[in-house]
C-alpha cells in the first residue's frame, strides 16, 4: 500500500497515520511483525498510534534527538551513547506512560555514524537488527528512484 503525495520530501503525520489506519481496517494489526521506518517517521504523534493500536515498531531516530528517561532526565542521544547499552524512556514530547514506553538500542556503523531505533519490541536488540536488515530494501528504494531506474520521473 502506498499514496502518492503532491510534494518532494517527507510527509506529515497525518498522512502515515491516515495509511496505517487503512491498512489496520483491512488486515489487523496481528498481521505486522514489525513496522521498519527510517528517521522521516519518527514523532511522538506516530509512536503513540502505532502503541494504541498495538503495531510493533522498530524506527530509527537522529542522534540529536532527546528522550525522557525513567527517571525523570532529559538527555541527547548523542551524549547518552558514549556509553553502550539499551535504554527505555520516551521521546522529548511523548506523554511519560507506560503504554508509550520506548526501548532504545544503538550501535556505530561504517563512517561512525550512529545508528539509533526506537521499538516497541520486547527486546530492543532485536529492533536494531530489523534496521539493520532494511537497509537492503532502503537501496532497492534508491536503485530504483534515483541510481538507474528513474520511477519518480515517470
Amino acid at each position: 500500500m502506498w499514496v502518492l503525495l503532491d510534494h518532494a520530501g517527507n510527509s506529515a503525520t497525518a498522512q502515515p497515520i491516515a495509511l496505517m489506519e487503512l491498512y489496520l481496517r483491512l488486515f489487523g494489526a496481528a498481521s505486522i511483525d514489525a513496522l521498519l521506518a527510517d528517521r522521516e517517521f519518527i514523532g511522538a504523534e506516530w509512536m503513540h498510534f502505532l502503541n494504541k493500536n498495538d503495531v510493533p515498531f522498530a524506527i530509527r531516530l537522529k542522534e540529536d534527538m532527546l528522550i525522557r528517561l525513567a527517571d525523570g532526565s532529559l538527555r541527547q542521544f548523542r551524549t547518552l551513547l558514549r556509553k553502550r547499552g539499551t535504554w527505555e524512556g520516551w521521546l522529548n514530547g511523548m506523554e511519560a506512560s507506560p503504554d508509550d514506553r520506548l526501548r532504545i538500542a544503538a550501535k556505530r556503523i561504517k563512517g561512525g555514524e550512529l545508528l539509533i531505533v526506537a521499538t516497541s519490541l520486547d527486546d530492543a536488540g532485536r529492533g536494531l537488527n530489523l534496521c539493520r536488515r532494511r537497509w537492503g530494501i532502503e537501496c532497492m528504494f534508491a536503485d530504483a528512484k534515483s541510481r538507474g531506474l528513474n520511477i519518480e520521473d515517470t
